[in-house]
């Protein structure tokens, strides 16, 4: 619940200064293919890297990973994320809570 106040009160922060959002995108990896994205980047809101995926054009993204190690951990998580997409782009994803540690 602490994560969630955190998160709101970063977004509210990122409403009255949008450089935050722009920041936190600075060093983000996007893989686009065949109707799917796997965009991984440091949030600005949880301040943690993640991955998210939107696996068409018609659904939402699906935060998959979470990456408490940073940006190294969070680049090989995006490669295989990206593989996992290549081998089977149908595949039933995960949507963790990115809210709390939980995965």
């Amino acid at each position: 619940m602490e994560q969630f106040f955190k998160s709101l009160e970063s977004i509210k922060t990122a409403i009255t200064n949008p450089e935050i959002v722009t920041e936190s995108r600075k060093d983000v990896l996007n893989t686009k293919e065949n109707g799917w994205i796997v965009d991984t980047c440091c949030a600005f809101d949880t301040h943690v890297w993640e991955t998210g995926i939107c696996p068409s054009p018609d659904t939402r993204f699906l935060i998959v990973e979470k990456y408490h190690e940073g940006k190294e951990q969070a680049m090989k998580g995006h490669e295989k994320w990206v593989q996992l997409m290549r081998e089977n782009p149908q595949r039933t994803l995960p949507n963790i809570n990115v809210f709390t540690d939980e995965e």
